[in-house]
């Protein structure tokens, strides 16, 4: 069963005690404020402690290139490369073929990627020659054995951890001046503030205005609910995205758009939040489903695989809510609303998950075993 410094690249510093491991490479895209930056940190700080060196390449640069990475490779004599995103990453390691090399799948890339025929070349080369392939969850592990069956005793799979850093306080109601209706319909009307955040880097698969129209057609009539908002935090990663998203929102009262916060922010904004949405189109495992988990906000996800398995678990537990279109997602979310039973069985559910399957000592050992093979003499 599929059971030498450069301008790109960043030099964390000289680590590991006697006994460790050779200097090692993370390539990653390490765009500020995206998911795939959390991970890749992560996992840099799991190799640390068994490395001599760990340095760091940003596979999101256009100033990399794979002569980029072979230089690194004449200049630190690498050990072992890991490589987050059999594409992104995988493509710029064609000139380094003799060092030892694990693969971490990213989402995008045996969802997305590998219907593009070229594309597909160039992972399928990366991930013949890798000596490990990471999966971080059943269903990513599915899907790789599907498209690489002859790949198939090389992968692993190891959940991310999921951890929070010390909230420092922020609110979104303040930033955003978030207010009730001016008008109501009702005495009885609830002015709470009732906010819904989607956290996510600014680009076409992670699809930002899926609910937009829906969710202020929603925040405009509700006959009860006066205060409802829907803010979409994160970096503009794509510019045609970005620039349809400030479009939109010109017409899309009780919806708005906040620039990127540290993590530190996002934890006090989960805290704020009624529930954590994930409008995703493709996902391997949204970090922000995880951290929204153990800060108790609920998570309301679209019905991709990814988050199927991340939010429903065996047995029917919810661990979440899951939408396959933007009307779904208002009918879930007032069933979040009207129902506070409902609310603390999927948060308490979510919380004893994340808590017990996506540790960050768990997955640093399961790292440290990883490495330790692909090096073994």
């Amino acid at each position: 069963m599929c059971s030498t410094q450069c301008t790109a690249c960043g030099d964390p510093g000289e680590r590991g005690g006697a006994g460790a491991a050779s200097c090692v490479l993370v390539v990653a895209s390490w765009q500020a404020f995206t998911g795939n930056r959390t991970t890749a940190e992560r996992i840099r700080r799991a190799l640390e402690p068994l490395a001599s060196r760990v340095l760091a390449c940003d596979a999101s640069d256009p100033a990399v290139t794979p002569d980029t990475v072979r230089e690194i490779h004449r200049a630190s004599k690498l050990g072992a490369i890991v490589a987050l995103h059999a594409y992104r990453a995988g493509r710029l390691l064609v000139n380094v073929k003799e060092v030892p090399t694990v693969v971490v799948l990213g989402g995008t890339d045996i969802n997305v990627d590998v219907h593009n025929e070229s594309k597909l070349g160039v992972m399928r080369d990366v991930l013949e020659r890798s000596l490990k392939v990471v999966a971080f969850n059943s269903d990513m592990l599915s899907t790789f054995c599907g498209s690489f069956p002859n790949l198939t005793s090389k992968v692993v799979c190891i959940p991310p951890a999921a951890f929070l850093e010390p909230a420092v306080p922020f609110s979104l109601r303040e930033a955003l001046s978030l207010e009730p209706r001016t008008t109501t319909v009702s005495e009885t009307a609830d002015s709470t503030l009732h906010l819904f955040v989607l956290v996510c880097g600014i680009r076409p698969v992670k699809d930002p205005l899926f609910l937009v129209d829906e969710f202020s057609r929603w925040h405009l009539n509700d006959p009860h609910y006066t205060n409802l908002h829907y803010v979409i935090i994160g970096p503009e990663l794509d510019s045609s995205t970005m620039q349809a998203l400030r479009q939109k929102l010109r017409d899309s009262p009780g919806v708005h758009y906040h620039p990127p916060l540290h993590s530190s922010h996002i934890h006090s904004v989960f805290q704020e939040a009624e529930a954590s949405v994930n409008s995703s189109l493709s996902e391997g495992l949204a970090n922000t489903l995880l951290e929204s988990m153990l800060c108790h906000c609920p998570c309301i996800g679209r019905r991709i695989p990814s988050n199927i398995s991340t939010l429903m678990g065996e047995g029917g537990i919810q661990r979440g809510l899951l939408f396959s279109t933007p009307e779904d997602f208002v009918s879930q979310a007032k069933q979040l609303l009207t129902s506070p039973q409902l609310k603390r069985e999927i948060v308490n559910n979510a919380w004893d998950w994340v808590s017990t399957h996506h540790s960050l000592s768990k997955e640093s050992s399961a790292y440290a075993t990883v490495l330790k093979e692909i090096t073994a003499p």
